[in-house]
């Protein structure tokens, strides 16, 4: 039943979902894939009648736009989170203002050839090396209740929230969604970001 899918996800403070991320690591790091300094951010909303709960690990972003409000039901997992700064530095990590155009933080790790990897995000699935200064791969878990007066979701990369706002992004979409058509919802915000770029 709903409400037995719901108690398996939500129960021990989600432990089910972090299982789910934790295997997800593990078949990484044990495959054939060199994921050493490359990984991958992931964000799955699930729908479970009126309860909507969403895993989220890097920089992903979710935001929910109802009648009248605009809600962010994720944050950034970034090195400007003093959390997640602290948990990296404790575990040595190296961080600096970004060596490229980007203009945010970043970790610097070198490789035994001294070469030198860089990583923006403070939680990714892969990047093993990464992982042992504290860049981590456990989810952030919010719960959010859908209403009559919800609208949609977006979700989507830093690509996208990179060269838009919340608000920008919720405007394109609704454009499509007053019309009654998700494509062409997808078409106006990529058009628009594509345009920024």
């Amino acid at each position: 039943t709903n409400k037995e899918l719901y108690d398996l996800f939500s129960k021990n403070n989600y432990s089910y979902i972090k299982q789910l991320m934790y295997e997800c690591q593990y078949s990484l790091q044990n495959s054939q894939i060199d994921c050493d300094y490359s990984g991958s951010t992931c964000l799955i909303i699930f729908i479970i009648e009126k309860h909507l709960i969403c895993s989220n690990i890097g920089n992903c972003r979710a935001i929910i736009l109802e009648k009248k409000d605009l809600f962010q039901i994720t944050f950034d997992q970034t090195l400007d989170i003093p959390e997640e700064r602290r948990r990296i530095e404790s575990k040595g990590g190296n961080i600096i203002w970004s060596v490229d155009s980007s203009e945010e933080y970043q970790i610097i790790l070198k490789d035994k050839d001294f070469k030198s990897h860089y990583i923006e995000i403070s939680r990714s699935l892969g990047d093993r090396k990464f992982k042992e200064i504290g860049v981590d791969f456990a989810p952030v878990i919010t719960e959010y209740m859908l209403n009559i007066e919800t609208k949609f979701i977006i979700m989507a990369t830093k690509g996208l929230w990179k060269v838009l706002t919340n608000k920008q992004a919720a405007y394109y979409v609704n454009k499509g969604y007053k019309v009654s058509n998700p494509l062409e919802s997808c078409r106006k915000i990529m058009e628009k970001a594509c345009e920024i770029i």
